[in-house]
């Protein structure tokens, strides 16, 4: 006996995947709807202009939250779709709850690197893949830029990521593998 809940969808059963499935590296989908394989990512150092690209970028942590505090919004959010589809959507985008880099110090560039840092504290706690991290960090950029074409004029662009600067993608990848490792900068 079919219940009402139970229609048939053009021959496809319906089933109810078990909740909180955790994140699969090897087919990831970002808040935007992007859909990649891991395999397809290219890795390696990331090569970027030493002045947007600090050694210790919590040296312009300033006001802004410390990385210890990302780690523990990313840790929360973690396994969590509802919590880090608002923090991705709401909380980092520029002036969101997350968003570090108006408190923190120095200029653009320094005050970039720092909030590029956290979000890759954060998504690394979360569990994310760094090209799951990436990819949301240049659709988001994506989108900033239809409405501010020129947000990044002048910068050295990913050849990878093409909507952010390669010194953002660097700072993302030194704040993810940090908390990988367990070696965030402290201030």
């Amino acid at each position: 006996m079919m219940l009402l809940s139970e229609k048939p969808r053009l021959g496809v059963p319906s089933w109810n995947p078990a909740p909180n499935q955790g994140i699969d590296e090897r087919n990831c989908t970002a808040v935007l709807g992007l859909r990649f394989r891991w395999s397809e990512i290219v890795s390696g150092t990331v090569v970027a202009p030493s002045n947007v690209t600090p050694a210790n970028p919590c040296a312009y942590m300033g006001r802004a939250l410390p990385p210890s505090a990302y780690a523990s919004a990313g840790k929360a959010a973690s396994n969590n779709p509802v919590t880090s589809t608002l923090d991705l959507t709401k909380g980092f985008r520029i002036g969101g709850y997350l968003d570090a880099q108006p408190l923190a110090s120095g200029n653009v560039f320094a005050r970039a690197a720092y909030g590029n840092y956290a979000y890759g504290v954060y998504m690394a706690s979360a569990g994310f893949p760094l090209s799951v991290t990436l990819a949301g960090a240049d659709g988001i950029a994506a989108i900033h830029k239809l409405s501010n074409p020129n947000q990044y004029s002048g910068r050295q662009m990913d050849s990878f990521w093409g909507s952010i600067p390669a010194a953002n993608v660097a700072n993302i990848t030194a704040g993810y593998n940090a908390q990988r490792s367990g070696t965030t900068c402290h201030n």
